[in-house]
């Protein structure tokens, strides 16, 4: 065989496996949107560990200026975000019953210095070796049957550097996988989400198996169709409908949703049929919703309605829970927390509950909470002595474990 043969056979097997540095495999559905065939999606649920070694976060987003500078800024990663979604929701046992919606994901092309391809290269890897690297490193590599299936297909991704394997249209099942040399998978939708469940498996080791939806989107097949569209462009336009179109949802609804707002909560306790536990109310418990308006967009409503949401909201706003801790100032004011301990206990009786209750015993109690943040204040104080300035101390807030408002919701349902 002559050198030329030699260069046209090494050309035709693609990338030598030894220099693949593949993602981990995952087992996938693939998805889209709309009638094109242009934009794929592939969803799949990730483990903690597997989303810690294969995703990346918006920081590398900011390095390339081809993205919407305001919108990177305002989806950077909040720390305290992300810490109060690890303490008051994933590490909490205050909830039976938690859920993330799934992360959304976009493979990128990159270049050797890491930084975003500009384009794509269509010159996808069909070699056996890297296929016969990609069923090694899966976990159906000791089942002879997958085996004898996966060596008769091929990869069905356009580009190099993706693979994308169809191994069963029967059950809609599919392999994905990555070099990680050669594409980023970006998280566009979900980074608080992320961050929280790889620092909830720092601080509990159980939840390295925690697991996660993903949808995973790849433009490779739309931008082989047009020539001229470059990764970014497609993503960015993706990246900011998933960050435009999204509307928040009107009042009526928060008010129906919150959970860690007291007067959400005593208004939801009283529209509802049912216990925390599923069992029904007496009638006498609850305004029956025939009697309620609920889409109502002011304080006024109109006959067969005896009341609505909003109007049960400013009364409870303006006559029983007008004390809370609703801004952040209102978390530095010493006066304002004092009302707002005297409100939940004198008025919902929070922390006799808490103490008499073995259920809630790891729910710390205001009056603990409160003296955790003097005492605070005071070490400040003593480290800083005589020149301590007042913003100093006014920068430590008052924090509370937001199960406090349950228990002074069902408080609230047993008095109602």
């Amino acid at each position: 065989m002559g050198e030329l043969e030699e260069f046209f056979e090494m050309e035709s097997k693609g990338t030598n496996p030894n220099d693949l540095n593949l993602s981990n495999i995952y087992s996938v559905r693939q998805g889209g949107f709309g009638i094109e065939d242009g934009l794929r999606t592939y969803l799949s649920t990730l483990t903690v560990v597997e989303l810690q070694q294969d995703i990346t976060f918006y920081d590398t987003l900011s390095k390339d200026k081809g993205w919407p500078v305001s919108h990177i800024i305002q989806r950077e990663v909040d720390d305290e975000r992300v810490n109060s979604i690890v303490k008051k929701y994933i590490l909490s046992s205050g909830r039976d019953i938690k859920y993330f919606p799934p992360i959304i994901i976009a493979l990128l092309p990159r270049n050797p210095d890491g930084n975003f391809a500009p384009i794509y290269n269509f010159s996808p890897d069909l070699s056996e070796q890297t296929r016969d690297a990609i069923l090694d490193k899966s976990k159906y590599r000791s089942n002879d049957f997958f085996k004898s299936v996966f060596s008769k297909i091929k990869n069905e991704s356009v580009v190099d550097g993706q693979y994308f394997f169809k191994t069963s249209s029967v059950f809609d099942h599919s392999i994905l996988c990555w070099d990680l040399s050669k594409f980023y998978a970006v998280v566009i939708d979900g980074q608080h989400r992320l961050d929280a469940l790889i620092r909830s498996k720092s601080e509990n080791s159980d939840y390295s198996r925690a697991i996660q939806d993903v949808v995973f989107i790849d433009v490779s097949l739309l931008a082989a169709k047009r020539r001229d569209l470059s990764p970014i462009e497609a993503f960015r336009t993706v990246f900011i409908d998933i960050n435009t179109n999204a509307k928040s949802v009107g009042l009526v609804r928060r008010i129906l949703m919150d959970d860690k707002d007291l007067a959400s909560l005593c208004v939801q306790s009283l529209v509802e049929s049912i216990t925390k536990d599923g069992r029904s109310k007496d009638q006498n418990s609850y305004i029956r919703s025939i009697l309620v308006d609920w889409d109502g967009s002011s304080l006024k409503h109109e006959l067969p309605f005896i009341t609505g949401i909003l109007t049960l909201y400013q009364i409870i706003n303006d006559e029983l829970v007008s004390d809370r801790l609703a801004l952040i100032n209102d978390h530095r004011d010493q006066k304002k927390i004092q009302y707002f301990i005297s409100l939940l206990n004198d008025v919902f009786f929070v922390d006799n509950t808490i103490r008499a209750d073995a259920d809630k015993i790891d729910i710390m109690t205001l009056d603990q909470s409160f003296k955790n943040y003097l005492k605070e204040k005071e070490a400040t104080r003593e480290i800083f002595a005589e020149e301590v300035q007042e913003e100093v101390l006014d920068s430590i807030l008052f924090n509370y474990d937001y199960r406090v408002l349950e228990v002074a919701q069902q408080n609230f349902d047993k008095l109602n």
